[in-house]
């Protein structure tokens, strides 16, 4: 109930996104269960972490045209909330991008996971959705970000 979460402290009280969140999990449920929303999101990199080799944070963009393309398609799906400032912020989080910088010790750990994991037929191989025991749209956040919690604590 809308009017509910409008009274909990512990999430951003702003009826818009609050309808957002939860026309957006409706969608995102519509999409897992026709093509998954896993490969959905990785077809647009084909299956690989996009590598790049940023030297300083001036480098790195708050956007691209891969994210917009993201966006727009998103939002055709009917998601809101989800410009490409917002879509590029999450595929860095999630491990579609690496932009840690070259001084960074991760950016040579996610460097090496993707010529191990080259395609996302294996990465799908590797751990099931089932074995991750999660629910709805936040399956959207965590499960690229456990391949690569799991490549930074070996």
């Amino acid at each position: 109930d809308i009017d509910n979460l409008m009274l909990d402290n512990g999430i951003v009280r702003n009826r818009r996104k609050i309808i957002s969140t939860i026309k957006g999990a409706q969608i995102w449920q519509d999409i897992e269960s026709s093509i998954g929303f896993n490969n959905y999101i990785w077809n647009f990199v084909d299956g690989a972490p996009i590598q790049n080799d940023f030297i300083s944070m001036s480098e790195v963009p708050k956007f691209t045209d891969l994210s917009t393309k993201i966006s727009k398609d998103l939002k055709s799906h009917g998601f809101n909330f989800c410009g490409p400032t917002i879509v590029y912020a999450w595929m860095e989080a999630c491990g579609i991008v690496n932009n840690h910088l070259v001084s960074c010790p991760c950016h040579e750990k996610i460097k090496y996971y993707r010529k191990i994991y080259p395609s996302k037929k294996i990465l799908l191989q590797r751990t099931h959705l089932s074995q991750l025991r999660l629910n709805g749209p936040y399956y959207l956040f965590q499960y690229p970000l456990f391949f690569l919690n799991t490549l930074l604590t070996q």
